[in-house]
């Protein structure tokens, strides 16, 4: 069981011009899963949990700070945004 949302296709203030904003809620059980099986495949797969969070927790302090943290690690992994400093995207 999951759930799909595309609030761009309503409200195009949510994603920039020309682009979608996708969310994909799933049982924190089946990220687990996926998680495991990635691992055993040899693969990365980052999954923090925060428990008895409210929604949107991450945009304040002092979750927002360890969100970019784990984001800029999981970046650093992908050699992503090489050209962009970190301080840039904040």
């Amino acid at each position: 069981m999951f759930y799909i949302s595309c609030p761009s296709k309503t409200d195009l203030s949510v994603a920039p011009h020309g682009h979608e904003n996708i969310m994909i809620l799933i049982p924190v059980a089946t990220g687990q899963k996926f998680k495991e099986k990635i691992v055993t495949l040899g693969g990365r797969c980052d999954l923090h949990l925060f428990d008895n969070q409210e929604h949107g927790f991450f945009n304040k302090s002092p979750f927002r700070e360890e969100t970019i943290q784990k984001s800029d690690n999981f970046f650093d992994f992908l050699e992503i945004f090489y050209r962009v400093t970190k301080q840039q995207l904040r």
